[in-house]
């Protein structure tokens, strides 16, 4: 069978060279003889992104500006795999550090390049099973991300409405599809649903939200006690999913004292809207600050929900 021939490289430069890229010109031969001067290859680290599905059918996604096509976008948790790092390691680490969610049950749905003609490097893709909060989102300087849940059976609408652009993205949903993990093992189908471009239920859209709370400490005060208070200062509309107390460092400036302690907290609400995903007005939860939106460490100021006086 005839195939088509390899170019040859004659010489080659660096133009740019950072830990993250390396920007390359080469002269290169074709095989029909033709020279082309200046062929421009952009040297890139592999990455691995995950399709992370929650036991209810929700996929956790991220919301995040992109500055190459200026505008906001949804996209599935990714990032660059480090040094002596496996690609299923980078997607563990990627969906805790963006979302703060982890998983037990990874699928490897395989690897596709980003950009064959001109970038050197491909992204790693995975599915997830079983996904549950564990902590708050450890941002970078650089990232501005917000967590956002979508039905499973939806994905395919926020595509053809163009709210997932990223090619690869794409290609890891309805690959996943195609394999029949959409759906939690052991789990009623829902790969039919997949496909549906119909209007979403405002009942099914959900937020959410991770932030640090303050609650006062009374004698014999119990866990109830501090739930009821953290309930209050969340604002309606909210549901806690989880709390965690923090002590010592964790717990920021001044840490806990017997007057007072810090949790983390993770809340969770529905979206009354006809669009898959909306920019969430806090309704009546004006004192709710993301934690998820902050990088750095607490001692640089985390936000928090306002103290009662």
């Amino acid at each position: 069978m005839d195939t088509p021939g390899r170019w040859t490289r004659l010489a080659s430069r660096i133009l740019v060279d950072r830990w993250w890229m390396t920007l390359r010109e080469d002269r290169v031969r074709l095989p029909n003889g033709e020279v082309l001067d200046e062929y421009h290859v952009a040297e890139y680290p592999d990455w691995a992104c995950v399709l992370a599905l929650t036991v209810d059918g929700q996929v956790v996604l991220v919301e995040q500006y992109r500055y190459g096509i200026d505008r906001v976008t949804l996209e599935l948790p990714a990032g660059a795999i480090d040094p002596g790092e496996t690609p299923e390691a980078a997607a563990r680490r990627e969906l805790r550090e963006e979302t703060g969610y982890e998983a037990d049950a990874w699928v490897r749905l395989g690897a596709l390049a980003v950009e064959p003609g001109r970038h050197t490097n491909s992204g790693h893709l995975y599915v997830a099973h079983g996904c549950r909060v564990v902590g708050a989102p450890t941002l970078d300087a650089t990232e501005d991300l917000r967590v956002r849940l979508v039905p499973v059976e939806h994905l395919a609408r926020l595509v053809e409405d163009e709210r997932i652009v990223h090619g690869i993205h794409a290609a890891a949903i309805f690959w996943a599809q195609a394999r029949g993990l959409l759906v939690e093992p052991g789990g009623p189908s829902r790969v039919e649903g997949v496909l549906s471009s119909s209007p979403i239920p405002p009942s099914m859209q959900k937020e959410q939200q991770t932030l640090l709370v303050s609650v006062n400490v009374e004698e014999n005060d119990g866990v109830d006690a501090h739930m009821n208070q953290i309930g209050q200062k969340v604002g309606q509309g909210w549901t806690v999913i989880q709390a965690i107390p923090l002590s010592g460092e964790e717990a920021g400036p001044g840490g806990a004292s017997e007057d007072f302690m810090r949790y983390q907290v993770t809340v969770e609400r529905e979206i009354d809207s006809d669009n898959v995903i909306v920019d969430a007005d806090r309704g009546g939860a004006a004192d709710l600050k993301d934690v998820g939106q902050v990088s750095g460490a607490f001692d640089d100021g985390l936000p928090e929900a306002d103290e009662e006086e």
